[in-house]
């Protein structure tokens, strides 16, 4: 593997010899210079490892800033389609990730929260950053899929690139994982440059290309049954699958980075994983995986007339996996207990939550809509079971058949780069101003939204409900 994070990482500490005397030569002298840049440096890293490596409040404060507020040249170029539920732990990391990285919108659709995700929210949508959204009707199995074809059509013409992903997972562009177990990444003044957004911008290979479908990884939380409040998902979660030759359906699915290029009628996503545009044909689009491959592409609609029948990508990827550029790090499992979400029913208190589970609540789901599925045959024991994952740097291939992975192995690369170095304290800075900002006033609601017109014609060609498109009631 290269050097992406999808390798293991390996690291020694070297000892260090100290000169004995003065010596006031100018060998001597450049020995010494030497040495004391080797010791300060010691210093940093023994302060770091112990948990002192802290900015200043107010350097925190400004790169916070920085990142919830998008300036307005800046808007346009990438922009974020999701559907959204009781993600109140989560979504600081992911909104904040994801702005570092270079996404200028987000344009959320939330499902039904019962938790303090709204909250978390204030400050994006205060700034603009975040534009969320709830159907006016119950999209019932549908909603996510009702969602993204929605967004996708209506914000498709607003931005150059959109890209699609839940909560948990992340675009990843691997030459901006510069980080090591044996330095403490940059300061938070130096926060990364929009690496994403360059990387779709200026690559050649890119240009022509009508999307990008990115190869994901999987990471599992490895025995942890909850972290705390504010902890970082991208610090603390470091067990991926290793990579290996059997081959899995659930590792055959992409997700995709649409090249919109602000065309009023263009492609949309119907779907987690899925693309089609309406009117182009297969011999004029152009899909490929981030090191320029050609994925397979089909008829949308071959029942069409022949200059309507459009293409189709069906959301799998049938070759090697690809892990640079640009990969997507799934984490599937952030823990097994995703809190304690409080009821809107009056005769609850706040002593008496609900209570869901992160991955049992994703796997009961999943056993509704797609029966037969990767997390259908993992089932509750792919939840949870953890003696199979090694308790330290070394590891031995593993093979599940039928659950989350193939094996695992510790990747420390994310958890020791900027990203996973820095974010945990900008959570817990978001997360407090949220609150802040919450206390202080009526709390910013999320948009009331139909489908799309164009999804709604859709449904009602095919005898479907207009408004979830499920099926008519006889």
């Amino acid at each position: 593997m290269h050097a992406s994070g999808l390798s293991r990482t390996c690291y020694r500490r070297t000892a260090m010899n100290r000169t004995r005397g003065v010596c006031f030569g100018a060998a001597s002298l450049i020995a010494l210079l030497v040495w004391s840049f080797v010791a300060t440096r010691e210093l940093r890293l023994s302060t770091w490892r112990r948990g002192a490596f802290r900015s200043s409040s107010s350097e925190l404060d400004a790169a916070l800033q920085q990142l919830v507020h998008v300036p307005a040249g800046e808007v346009g170029q990438l922009a974020i389609c999701a559907s959204v539920r009781s993600e109140g732990r989560f979504i600081t990391e992911w909104l904040l990730y994801h702005r570092a990285v270079g996404v200028d919108r987000f344009y959320l659709y939330d499902s039904g929260s019962l938790d303090d995700t709204l909250v978390m929210l204030q400050p994006w949508i205060d700034a603009g950053t975040v534009v969320l959204h709830t159907f006016r009707h119950d999209q019932g199995g549908h909603y996510q899929t009702s969602a993204l074809e929605t967004c996708s059509r209506t914000y498709g013409p607003t931005t150059e690139w959109l890209l699609e992903a839940d909560i948990d997972e992340f675009h990843v562009p691997t030459p901006a994982l510069k980080g090591s177990a044996a330095a403490p990444a940059s300061i938070l003044g130096s926060t990364p440059k929009h690496p994403l957004r360059d990387l779709l911008l200026r690559t050649n290979n890119y240009a022509d290309a009508d999307a990008v479908v990115v190869s994901r990884v999987t990471f599992k939380n490895a025995g942890i049954k909850r972290l705390s409040d504010g902890a970082s998902i991208l610090r603390s979660q470091t067990l991926r699958e290793f990579q290996h030759s059997i081959s899995y359906d659930k590792l055959l699915f992409t997700k995709s980075i649409v090249h919109t290029r602000k065309e009023s009628t263009g492609w949309v996503m119907p779907g987690a994983h899925f693309l089609k545009h309406d009117v182009r044909s297969v011999n004029r689009s152009k899909i490929i995986t981030p090191d320029g491959h050609r994925v397979e592409l089909q008829v949308n609609d071959p029942d069409a007339l022949p200059d309507v029948q459009g293409t189709a990508y069906m959301g799998q990827y049938r070759g090697a996996r690809v892990f640079e550029p640009l990969v997507l790090y799934h984490y599937v499992e952030r823990d097994l207990d995703v809190g304690f979400i409080g009821s809107a029913r009056a005769n609850r208190s706040i002593d008496q939550p609900a209570r869901m589970q992160d991955c049992l609540r994703k796997l009961k789901v999943a056993q509704k809509l797609r029966k037969g599925g990767w997390r259908d045959q993992a089932g509750e024991e792919g939840c949870k079971d953890y003696d199979v994952y090694q308790d330290n740097d070394e590891w031995v291939p593993l093979h599940e058949q039928n659950s989350f992975y193939g094996g695992a192995v510790r990747d420390l690369v994310m958890s020791t780069s900027w990203y996973g170095q820095h974010l945990p304290a900008l959570v817990q800075a978001g997360q407090a101003l949220a609150r802040r900002m919450a206390a202080r006033g009526p709390l910013r609601q999320a948009i009331k939204v139909d489908p799309h017109p164009g999804l709604v014609d859709f449904w009602r060609s095919q005898g479907l409900s207009t408004i979830n498109g499920m099926p008519l009631s006889r």
